[in-house]
């Protein structure tokens, strides 16, 4: 689990990877996809 801004709230990828089947994304890639739908919607 990993803390959230310090506040005492924790979070876990667990469900989404058993119950919704996801993987979680490399973060170079995530960063980049962002990035580029930041482009695309011209808030960049």
């Amino acid at each position: 689990m990993e803390a959230v801004a310090n506040n005492g709230h924790y979070f876990s990828v667990h469900k989404a990877r058993t119950e919704l089947s996801l993987t979680q994304t490399e973060l170079e890639k995530a960063i980049a996809e962002a990035f580029q739908w930041f482009k695309v919607y011209r808030y960049v």
